[in-house]
């Protein structure tokens, strides 16, 4: 068993992490300063409580989690306490500031979740795994795509798909874009889409547009653009992006006097951490951030402004 000091401003009075060779994973022991630890630790970072954090980087952002406090400033203050050549250390954590990205793969820093939503969310392993409402979902998606265009000749807009894999049901409903024109009003519609989700304190997203479609929307460089429905499962540290491409034959004048649309699809392919439109990635982060918990507020005023609304309360 191994102890080591967390030289975290705030709590780095008596605050500590190390291995536990009985339990087979990383743990920390944290009391905030000022704080007596005469009856325990005030926070402690062990099962069944929390989930194994089977490495170092992984318990990093448990720690984020449960102070509140920035990933990047938990990764710093961890190493710290390794004293020595840390550099060398095996347990050494790794920042995410060495390669100039954010814990999320984006640019900057971002908050960690709150420490509401510690109780039975696994940030690491877990979550990187699809989750399987999420691929129901995703499934789903598809079909009424293709049936959209078939019918209609339309194509589904960017909506977001929200889980709380700590609630039953996992699934807590979905956000959909308002209308909007091209250019600038398209970019701040979709980047809203994470409004709801921040509120709600949700675990995961699963956000779905066609990227042709989208590219348009926003006016992007480099016309014409492929025929794809893309899924994108995010989770508050990673995100898989699942490319669907189709080709398109036109079909008869359908429902809205417009022609339709005969997709092809096309054998899908799966991107890790894959770059993403400048909107999507607004979204994520909005989401990633959390807010304060006041949901009505939120949600009247995406009513208000046409968006598309839909939860499903947990049992």
């Amino acid at each position: 068993m191994s102890i080591y000091a967390v030289f975290l401003d705030g709590w780095d009075h008596s605050s500590t992490w190390g291995w536990d060779d009985g339990m087979g994973c990383f743990y920390a022991q944290l009391t905030r300063n000022g704080e007596s630890d005469a009856d325990g630790p005030g926070i402690w970072i062990t099962p069944p409580t929390w989930p194994q954090a089977r490495t170092a980087t992984q318990l990093a952002t448990f720690i984020a989690v449960a102070t509140g406090t920035d990933l990047d400033a938990v990764q710093v203050a961890m190493n710290e306490g390794l004293g020595g050549d840390s550099n060398n250390h095996p347990h050494r954590v790794r920042l995410t500031a060495d390669d100039g990205a954010g814990p999320d793969g984006g640019a900057g820093r971002r908050r960690a979740p709150s420490a509401d939503l510690r109780g039975g969310v696994d940030l690491g392993e877990r979550q990187d795994a699809q989750h399987p409402v999420a691929k129901v979902v995703a499934d789903v998606a598809v079909t009424e795509a293709d049936r959209m265009m078939r019918e209609s000749g339309m194509m589904p807009p960017p909506t977001a798909h929200m889980f709380m894999e700590d609630q039953d049901p996992g699934y807590a409903g979905y956000v959909t874009t308002r209308p909007f024109t091209r250019g600038t009003d398209a970019a701040q519609a979709i980047s809203r889409l994470g409004e709801l989700p921040s509120a709600l304190y949700v675990t995961r997203l699963l956000l779905i547009w066609e990227h042709a479609d989208l590219y348009t929307a926003l006016d992007m460089p480099g016309a014409p653009y492929p025929t794809a429905l893309v899924t994108l499962e995010a989770t508050f540290t990673t995100h898989t992006l699942t490319w669907r491409p189709f080709t398109i034959t036109w079909g008869p004048i359908g429902t809205l006097d417009f022609p339709t649309i005969i997709p092809t699809w096309l054998p899908p392919t799966t991107h890790r951490d894959a770059q993403l439109p400048g909107p999507i990635r607004v979204a994520i982060d909005r989401w990633r951030q959390l807010g304060d918990g006041d949901i009505e507020p939120v949600i009247a005023a995406l009513h208000g402004d046409q968006f598309q609304v839909s939860l499903i309360a947990p049992s």
